[in-house]
């Protein structure tokens, strides 16, 4: 039997009298909470052999990765031990002020760990096909925020709803702060309110009534969000050049809603896949976008919507407006361009406001992936828990630098107007690594496998941007509105491919 998980669980009953030799659960990663319905409800089938399948075994803390193990090979550990025996010990010696002590137990525990999984795990990266694909380019970009945005951040952060939620242990009022700073870094326009969920909340209320007149909801203008402006000044290079598509992905409807209407304003032809639409009309999007006569230039995509299982090869050029607490997230919606069947070189955005709630995100994303999918910080998960200390540094905002992620690398680089790509690659291949807070990737790192955690590997490039450092017309392009580049490029080597007779 083929089923998805949502008709598993409305018929779990009825299946649930029928005999199963093997149970295959694909995308294995939505059992990573061994609490909720569906987990519980596939763990009571009667099945002697279950497999997970997942490229994410690990999105946020070493908790998913029990539930996993629990779920396949139940009894092999219990909770309580293997909090003790190894998540403590693990976390406790990634800690940036661990004794020596505790990295070695920490790196033995571990050590330990990856003994009795690999017993029944079987783990293949996408290493073994990027042989296949064509070279990928990723930039970070940080964006210069408008006037307004500095203005109403600075408002928002010391009003008393904001300043009422530090004291408060509702996680509710926490999310609704962030949410509202979330918005502003992708217009300031989206806190108008323009739903009646919203009209309920005293935050969302409160910042509605510091926006001036002239910001109303649908009303989005290039020169009051830096993010935009840069989307806006991509468009019109990319369109200019008139060979190469690009997906546009955000987490929020209400922002593909204000990306739709600058593709309106300026005649650009789009799609649109979020989760309004329906499933039986999801491929023919696709299709219609991925063929080589199509007119559409922009595909606006739901990340959580079109975040697994879609192709969009059509598009050479993929762009993340808003980042995602999970960088798993994150990851599977770039995947939708760089992979099997593309023919171009692949150039993946995100964008963030510089100095604001979007760098810190980043620099949590960066942390959760510098573990290398083996350990992880629990204390600092996609749930959003944070003590008050940690709001407070979350809701500051840094106008005084370039990149305040740049800043905590403590990078000793020659940033005099950027250095070039094809010469900071070379140097960093023979450079040794350099102690970071933000660093904790693997001796030997080549340059191939760059990750997120490697941030001290990739090319550091400050505006303004020296001729022929960037090699990206688009991002020249968005120059004036970008404070500063996070670069790699990976798979250089030329792509092998069979002879045609």
């Amino acid at each position: 039997m083929i089923i998805s998980y949502e008709m598993f669980v409305r018929g779990v009953d009825l299946i649930k009298t029928l005999k199963f030799d093997l149970l295959l659960c694909d995308e294995g990663h939505r059992l990573k909470n061994a609490n909720i319905k569906t987990t519980s409800l596939l763990a009571s089938i009667n099945c002697r052999r279950k497999v997970i399948i997942t490229g994410t075994p690990v999105q946020n803390d070493l908790q998913e990765l029990f539930a996993l193990i629990e779920y396949v090979n139940p009894g092999i550990l219990t909770s309580s031990s293997f909090r003790h025996v190894y998540e403590d010990p693990i976390i406790a010696s990634q800690q940036p002020n661990a004794s020596q002590t505790e990295k070695e137990l920490g790196a033995s525990r571990a050590s330990q760990l990856n003994r009795i999984t690999s017993l029944f795990t079987l783990r293949r990266t996408q290493d073994i096909i990027n042989r296949y694909l064509p070279p990928k380019v990723e930039f970070v970009v940080f964006c210069q925020p408008s006037e307004i945005q500095l203005s109403l951040y600075l408002d928002i952060v010391g009003c008393r709803s904001l300043r009422k939620c530090f004291n408060s242990v509702d996680t509710g009022d926490h999310l609704s702060a962030i949410l509202a700073l979330r918005k502003l870094c992708n217009h300031p326009a989206l806190l108008a309110l323009a739903n009646d969920q919203e009209t309920h909340n005293e935050l969302a209320q409160e910042a509605a009534k510091l926006l001036p007149s002239y910001l109303k909801p649908g009303i989005f203008d290039e020169k009051d969000s830096g993010k935009l402006a840069v989307v806006s000044c991509m468009l019109w290079a990319l369109k200019e050049a008139g060979r190469e598509k690009i997906v546009l992905v955000s987490n929020y409807t209400s922002t593909l809603d204000m990306l739709a209407t600058l593709c309106t304003r300026y005649d650009y032809p789009y799609l649109r896949l979020d989760g309004s639409t329906p499933s039986n009309k999801r491929q023919q999007l696709v299709d219609r976008f991925n063929h080589k006569y199509s007119k559409d230039f922009v595909f606006l995509l739901s990340a959580k919507a079109g975040g697994v299982g879609l192709n969009l090869i059509g598009a050479s050029r993929i762009l993340l407006y808003d980042i995602d607490w999970n960088p798993a997230t994150d990851l599977q919606a770039m995947s939708r361009v760089w992979r099997d069947g593309q023919r171009r070189k692949v150039y993946i955005y995100r964008l963030l406001m510089t100095g604001s709630l979007d760098e810190k995100m980043y620099q949590r994303q960066v942390k959760k992936q510098g573990l290398s999918g083996a350990v992880i910080d629990a204390r600092e998960s996609d749930r959003v828990h944070f003590s008050t200390e940690e709001l407070k540094d979350l809701f500051t905002i840094h106008r005084e630098t370039a990149c305040l992620t740049h800043d905590l690398l403590k990078c000793q680089c020659d940033l005099m107007g950027g250095t070039s790509m094809d010469t900071h690659q070379e140097q960093v291949i023979k450079q040794p690594e350099r102690a970071c807070q933000l660093y904790s990737g693997s001796s030997g790192c080549h340059l191939n496998t760059i990750t997120m955690d490697q941030l001290q590997n990739w090319c550091h490039l400050a505006t303004p941007f020296v001729p022929d450092t960037v090699k990206d017309p688009c991002l020249e392009a968005a120059s004036d509105f970008i404070t500063f580049l996070f670069c790699s490029e990976s798979n250089i080597r030329p792509i092998q491919l069979t002879p045609t007779l």
